[in-house]
């Protein structure tokens, strides 16, 4: 799960706080804030264009093209099981590697997590600031500022630096 809110102004919205003083040169929005109610950490994705999609990928992800995203605030961590569940009277049944209460919450479909996202915006009371990151939001997002990687840390995977294994 992700929080993300659309930032277009060159102002911070009134119910997140800065945490420390870095700002973006571009907009001059803090880097990192936290939500006043719920204390969520996010972090400031600058605004521009990110090249997206692939040519040799899958049918829904081509042709590569440039977006243009504007400034926007994604969670910098994933939502836990303690977070999650006071949102919802619903029972949750919690991931069998995920389940203690400071664990990412897992099991959730869109709905359920389009509706957190509600839930944290009501808190907040600013319901229209807060929504779901987009494709493009994620993408961005996951870049980091490199050019159309194919991986977020570059282009190739390599056993040796990137965090998997082949199996023997």
């Amino acid at each position: 799960l992700g929080l993300g809110g659309g930032v277009a102004a060159v102002t911070l919205p009134e119910d997140l706080t800065a945490i420390g003083s870095a700002t973006d040169p571009v907009t001059g929005l803090p880097l990192k804030v936290r939500t006043r109610v719920t204390g969520h950490a996010l972090c400031l994705v600058p605004p521009g264009d990110f090249t997206m999609g692939s040519d040799s990928g899958d049918v829904d992800e081509k042709p590569v093209h440039v977006v243009s995203k504007s400034a926007f605030y994604l969670g910098k961590y994933p939502v836990t099981n303690i977070q999650y569940e006071q949102s919802t009277s619903q029972p949750h049944t919690r991931g069998a590697y995920a389940a203690q209460d400071q664990h990412p919450v897992t099991n959730v479909s869109w709905n359920d997590a389009s509706a957190y996202v509600l839930w944290v915006g009501t808190q907040e009371n600013k319901p229209d600031l807060y929504a779901m990151p987009s494709e493009a939001a994620w993408e961005k997002a996951a870049q980091g500022g490199l050019n159309a990687p194919t991986y977020p840390w570059g282009n190739t995977l390599n056993s040796t630096t990137n965090l998997y294994s082949s199996a023997s």
